[in-house]
């Protein structure tokens, strides 16, 4: 997948806040999959905006 370089981003916001590697990844791959497999989305993607993502993900699993 085109995100996958991003991921280290994502996981750093869920390991600060307090959760583990196994539940950054496993809500990394929805966040993908929520993309829909579209690469004009994927390589719109930033470190901010993943960033962006993981901190709603967080707030929505907290």
């Amino acid at each position: 997948m085109a995100l996958e370089w991003l991921y280290e981003h994502w996981k750093s916001e869920f390991l600060a806040n307090g959760f583990n590697e196994d539940v950054a990844q496993e809500e990394y791959q929805t966040w993908c999959e929520g993309l829909g497999g579209e690469l004009d989305n994927e390589f719109q993607q930033t470190a901010h905006s993943v960033m962006m993502a993981a901190k709603e993900a967080i707030s929505e699993l907290q």
